[in-house]
């Protein structure tokens, strides 16, 4: 499981001092949180542990349940490239090296470690759209979906859609997390920033 933060939702631009956020501007570790949902209902925790977790709710499988008619595969991030992935380690290659493996085997065998690690990032994400296409379309039930995709597969949809400042803004319901105690309206709020 990550570690969550967020910007206070009733702040449209947070501020930052050196690179990092003002604390005013964060919901904290151990302070007050709640999420507020498009029909105004509160989940709150009077101790915030940084998981996500608001009472008895999981932001990322609420906002996953918020826009579930809406879930497309372009909700997702750009698929990446290749190229964007790293083959082997440096002390693998170094180890290979002391064992007197020449620098073209070395290649060879960091060109296959990446087109690995590629592979299995496709098929990561394959998996991803098939769980969104999934619960969007409603045909398997929640313990179905458990079955196919493990436990926390909602919770995985939300993250898949909303852990990125450009997609959770981009979403019909983004998540809108804040410290205060008052009454707040969904719509009176603006979309949380991650803090990491």
């Amino acid at each position: 499981m990550g570690v969550f933060t967020w910007t206070d939702a009733q702040i449209e631009t947070p501020r930052k001092s050196r690179g990092e956020y003002c604390r005013k501007d964060v919901l904290e570790y151990g302070e007050f949180g709640k999420v507020v949902c498009p029909d105004d209902t509160e989940y709150c925790t009077e101790c915030y542990g940084g998981y996500g977790i608001f009472g008895s709710k999981d932001a990322y499988d609420l906002v996953a349940e918020w826009n579930r008619e809406e879930l497309s595969e372009g909700m997702l991030r750009e698929e990446s490239k290749r190229e964007n992935f790293g083959g082997l380690w440096s002390y693998e290659k170094d180890k290979l090296r002391e064992e007197g493996v020449t620098e073209e085997e070395i290649k060879r065998a960091d060109e296959e470690a990446q087109t690995e690690h590629y592979e299995a990032y496709l098929k990561r994400r394959q998996n991803s759209i098939n769980r969104l296409n999934d619960y969007r379309e409603g045909k398997l039930s929640n313990e179905e979906m458990e079955e196919k995709y493990g436990k926390h597969w909602k919770r995985e949809i939300g993250i898949d859609i909303a852990c990125y400042d450009e997609q959770n803004a981009a979403l019909k319901y983004p998540l809108k997390i804040t410290a205060t105690k008052e009454k707040v309206r969904y719509e009176d709020l603006y979309p949380s920033r991650s803090t990491q």
